[in-house]
């Protein structure tokens, strides 16, 4: 398999991938988002980001270090695959990773606040 083929598959299974990720994680997404902020921007926010992050970086993670690092030459299709496949599923983990980690601290944030409105509530009455 040469780079340019490597290329050619790339797209379409990533896309692939990344949809079918887009399609298991969004739902709960929205749904956690909505049940800890009380804020409808976060929501408009952090749900399209999480989307496109969902497509770019399993794009990106394989193209760098799955399509990038072939010989020129090329290699055997099943390697070629394998590079490929490998790639993408390394970026739908680094993405959740990094998803997960967003939404860590965002939650951190939303809780901080809440306390903070409940303390200032608190000393008012």
């Amino acid at each position: 398999m040469t780079v340019t083929a490597a290329l050619l598959l790339l797209f379409p299974i990533s896309l692939v991938a990344s949809t079918g990720l887009v399609a298991i994680i969004t739902g709960s997404l929205r749904t956690t988002l909505e049940h800890s902020s009380d804020d409808d921007l976060s929501i408009a926010f952090w749900v399209p980001y999480s989307v496109l992050m969902m497509y770019l970086v399993p794009l990106f993670v394989a193209l760098l270090f799955g399509v990038g690092t072939m010989p020129k030459s090329g290699v055997e299709p099943v390697f070629g695959y394998m590079r490929i496949l490998i790639g993408v599923l390394g970026g739908c983990l680094l993405v959740l990773g990094l998803i997960g980690s967003k939404l860590g601290k965002h939650q951190q944030r939303v809780m901080r606040h809440r306390q903070l409105e409940a303390a200032k509530r608190s000393m008012m009455s």
